[in-house]
């Protein structure tokens, strides 16, 4: 199944492979509407609007909500590449980034790894 088949039940599982273009796509997807709420939410609490403090809220845990599925993406990401999604615990020493950020760009393994078969293989081919 790929994430443009199945968006919802995908996003929020750890396990598997997504190819590098889904992963893309969805972290612009999400990271857009984070920037987008808080934009809206900087807009509206210039005004006096009673609003302003649910919709602050809601931006609070939307964020932080959306870590899960960045997450998990970022873990199915580095199983397209061979590697343990626990190599996304290096970004916490800031130089991580580099080495992700290198990895999340690789192409991954055109064969079936440890993780799971290609991303892009059909499911008749399995």
């Amino acid at each position: 199944m790929h994430l443009r088949e199945h968006p919802i039940r995908k996003i929020f599982n750890f396990h598997g492979r997504v190819s590098k273009s889904e992963f893309w796509l969805a972290n612009i997807v999400i990271l857009s509407l984070t920037g987008l709420m808080q934009v809206l939410a900087m807009i509206v609490s210039r005004s006096s609007n009673p609003v302003n403090e649910y919709l602050d809220s809601f931006v609070f845990y939307f964020s932080i909500l959306s870590t899960w599925p960045l997450l998990a993406l970022g873990s199915r990401r580095l199983h397209d590449i061979g590697k343990s999604g626990w190599w996304q615990l290096i970004m916490l020493t800031g130089i991580g980034i580099l080495p992700l950020t290198f990895w999340f760009l690789k192409d991954g393994d055109k064969k079936p790894n440890p993780y799971d078969a290609h991303p892009l293989q059909n499911e008749s081919e399995r």
